[in-house]
């Protein structure tokens, strides 16, 4: 038993307030830890900036954490949450606050909040009685804040519009994050000059405009004290706030408001910058035609600095790798894009086969609800999108059908909440919602045996898997010794290693090794008995300075490949076929990436011998001519809807 704080606010403005006084109030947890006689556990969870009305800090947040480390046994039943009220865990309707509430107390966790000195439990009518108050409280304040909040932006969207400034400057809308050169002047609420960073943002400009690049523009914001990412100092030049305009989404709608902010620079100067930016990255940019697998999902980290993981390539060799983004700092060596996608893939194929992930009871009525929902959304959005383009057509009965719209999606939400509290309801334990979770994977075991065909597969197929990637995965980060850890949206995590050799050599073949930890007691044991598990067993105490080496590693121990050779020239050949059927002919077979003279030694080549089964068959063009060909294809069938589709024709008939 332990008490463990978590703090959240939701705006810069409430993080020196009392929602995180919990953070250095070590006498407020001091006396709590004497009244529940237990200690303070070193856990702190800590949400700043983070709303909690849509349940963000749920999905995305420290609290998101937290709900995890409950999931995985990091905290236990009887632990104590120690926050300042049950606001602070959520402001969603009631119907998603009691889900989240359930879900903590039904494992046994309780809940303290300093504000009333109350703790919340399990099986307790009382706590019952007065979260469900709590909670409702929580939702009206917070939609009643949300609707004046949009009342006053709207006043001074309008404002704006109408070029109403006080002393030449304008009056904060109060919505949104101003540039780090901007700042509030409370008296007046007028958007003003940070009186240090403007000059500095000033200075950042003419660095831009000699010609210098990001990385040369971040170390200058480095060394004056601003702690800016590439990624932000490269957003601020593709701005339009550095010449004066705001673009804002208020209500569904968007509003340009020009000669918002005092100008750091002309807008002439602006399309200058752009024009030298756009020069430089010219030639990468011709180059980016390829679709990645995991980069751009936001799910991949560095596991030294933090940074994202991007893409770098050899143009010369046509190569693509993974890189960590930091341009300070050269965390470690790049690692080959196909390395990782194909660990990241076994990785999810092993959690198949392994059964690791438990049998699914989702309520098939409420998958439904929310595929429904998902589809009305869509219908939605597209809808405003060409109203907003075509503002002609937007008269009373569009209104009309989009409030319909609107509604239907009010119902569905509606019900698949109301279905949720009653799953949560009806179980003492109430797991996480893994409906998407257990569908990507369902998804994925009908390709389980296609990971090449992704790996090395076109565009397509890549945007098919990383669909399901973003679906499976919450968060990869690799180290400096490439160990690549991989942690689930079930809370589930497994680690791989990419092995090298103890004299630095390189080798050709690449090998990976599957680390699993087990409990200091369960290594001891087990390394005492199989010594030679030391390279692929590890404990949470020795993780973070393991390392094993291709020379460590001895049978039975069977390690991963994320390149495998091909046998003969021929394997390499059809190793470029990662389609399922294809057009034996030339041209078509060119545009897999083999050679003429591939092609040449190989067309008259037995193809069953490599999986590959031929059928002659009539196509039948979009103009409705006929002509003749042979199709090859690896799947026990030809499918002919499927060979239409990937040909391009209205249809295809065997001969």
């Amino acid at each position: 038993m332990a008490l463990i704080p978590y703090a959240r606010v939701s705006s810069g403005k409430q993080i020196d307030g009392l929602s995180m006084s919990l953070q250095n109030d070590s006498c407020l947890l001091d006396n709590l830890a004497t009244q529940y006689k237990t200690t303070i556990s070193p856990l702190f969870y800590q949400d700043a900036g983070v709303s909690s009305f849509k349940g963000k800090n749920a999905k995305d947040g420290e609290l998101s954490k937290l709900l995890s480390d409950i999931d995985n046994g990091l905290i236990s039943a009887s632990d104590i949450i120690v926050m300042r009220s049950l606001d602070r865990l959520s402001r969603q309707k009631l119907t998603a606050s009691e889900v989240l509430y359930n879900r903590i107390i039904s494992t046994g966790v309780c809940i303290h909040t300093t504000i009333d000195n109350h703790l919340y439990k399990a099986d307790d009518p009382m706590s019952s009685i007065l979260a469900t108050l709590a909670l409702k409280t929580a939702n009206e304040e917070s939609a009643k804040k949300s609707h004046l909040t949009n009342r006053y932006a709207s006043h001074r969207i309008q404002q704006a519009k109408n070029g109403d400034k006080l002393d030449g400057f304008s009056y904060d809308v109060a919505i949104g994050r101003h540039p780090f050169w901007i700042v509030i002047d409370k008296a007046t609420k007028t958007v003003r000059p940070h009186p240090d960073n403007w000059n500095h943002a000033r200075h950042m400009i003419a660095l831009a405009l000699d010609g210098h690049g990001v990385t040369v523009v971040m170390r200058y914001a480095h060394s004056v004290g601003l702690p800016l990412s590439y990624s932000a100092c490269a957003k601020m030049f593709n701005s339009r706030a550095v010449y004066g305009t705001l673009e804002i989404t208020h209500n569904n709608e968007q509003h340009v408001l020009t000669n918002y902010y005092p100008a750091l620079c002309t807008e002439a100067e602006y399309f200058q910058i752009r024009a030298i930016k756009d020069s430089l990255t010219k030639v990468s940019n011709n180059q980016r035609r390829q679709v990645s697998i995991l980069s751009g999902i936001q799910k991949m980290y560095c596991g030294c600095c933090g940074s994202v993981l991007c893409i770098a390539r050899n143009v010369v060799q046509k190569t693509e790798y993974y890189r960590c983004a930091n341009k300070l700092v050269k965390c470690y060596p790049l690692i080959k894009q196909e390395h990782l996608d194909r660990i990241v893939l076994s990785a999810m194929s092993s959690k198949i086969l392994s059964q690791t992930i438990t049998e699914s009871k989702d309520n098939p009525r409420l998958l439904g609800l929310e595929l429904e929902l998902d589809t009305k959304n869509n219908e939605y959005k597209k809808q405003q999108t060409m109203l907003f383009e075509n503002i002609e057509l937007f008269d009373d009965t569009m209104k009309s059908l989009l409030a319909a719209k609107k509604q239907v999606i009010a119902e569905l939400e509606l019900q698949i909440e109301q279905l949720k509290l009653d799953d949560a309801k009806s179980s003492a334990i109430h797991n996480v919602d893994l409906s998407q979770y257990n569908y990507a994977m369902e998804l994925y075991t009908q390709h389980i045996n296609s990971l090449e065909r992704y790996v090395n597969g076109d565009n397509d197929l890549k945007t098919e898997i990383r669909h399901v990637v973003t679906k499976l995965v919450d968060r990869i980060t690799v180290d400096h010794r490439h160990m690549i850890t991989i942690q689930f949206k079930d809370g589930d995590i497994q680690r791989y290693m990419l092995l090298q050799r103890k004299d630095g050599k390189r080798i050709h073949q690449k090998y990976y090794s599957h680390i699993q930890l087990v409990s200091e007691n369960d290594y001891d044991a087990l390394i005492a008995v199989y010594p030679e598990f030391v390279s692929v067993t590890s404990t949470n105490s020795l993780i973070d300075s393991h390392m094993t080496f291709v020379e460590d590693v001895v049978n039975p121990i069977q390690l991963g490949s994320v390149y495998i050779k091909p046998e003969t020239k021929q394997d390499a050949f059809f190793s470029l076929l990662t389609e399922n059927v294809y057009e034996w002919k030339r041209a078509s077979v060119m545009k897999t990436g083999a050679t003429t003279t591939q092609w040449q030694d190989y067309k008259s080549i037995d193809t069953l011998k490599y999986g590959w089964s031929k059928a002659d068959v009539e196509l039948t063009t979009k103009y409705y001519t006929k002509r003749h060909t042979t199709l090859i294809y690896n799947t026990n069938t030809l499918d002919l809807d499927l060979a239409a589709i990937k040909l391009d024709v209205l249809k295809v008939t065997l001969k």
